[in-house]
């Protein structure tokens, strides 16, 4: 999934767990559409 690495590649090293949260959440949701075969 190259748009998930780009995407946990421009946050910042300094970010916080909410932050990561965020992105597992955004991936999740990604994942589920995909499986649903919506896009």
């Amino acid at each position: 999934m190259p748009v998930g690495v780009l995407t946990i590649s421009m946050v910042p090293s300094a970010s916080t767990t909410v932050g990561q949260l965020s992105i597992q959440e955004a991936l999740g949701t990604l994942c589920l559409n995909l499986r649903s075969g919506k896009m």
